[in-house]
């Protein structure tokens, strides 16, 4: 699978113990100032754990009210890494590390 920039940047966003679609949002726009909605992100962040880029499971979260409730987490898997890794020259995965302020 060949991955967009679009793809690289969501991938990069990933955290490695898991990010919620919240997360991933708000480290985009704060990393690129681009706006994705909950749709966007969750469709191809779908696309990538098809081919087993991502993987996701549901865990129990707390709310600000301490309210319990399960939410989907994603991370990048192995062959993730990989094909991300593989997909970006030095160069760019640093300026895309410092773009969603993990660098």
């Amino acid at each position: 699978m060949r991955l967009s920039t679009s793809h690289q940047i969501h991938m990069l966003a990933l955290a490695p113990r898991g990010s919620t679609l919240p997360e991933v949002q708000e480290k985009i726009k704060a990393g690129t100032g681009r706006t994705y909605t909950m749709g966007q992100l969750y469709t191809t962040l779908e696309r990538l754990r098809i081919p087993g880029l991502v993987e996701s499971e549901m865990r129990d979260s707390i709310d600000a009210r301490g309210r319990q409730h399960p939410m989907r987490y994603y991370w990048l898997s192995v062959a993730g890494t990989k094909a991300l890794n593989e997909a970006l020259d030095q160069k760019d995965v640093r300026s895309m590390k410092n773009a969603v302020g993990l660098a």
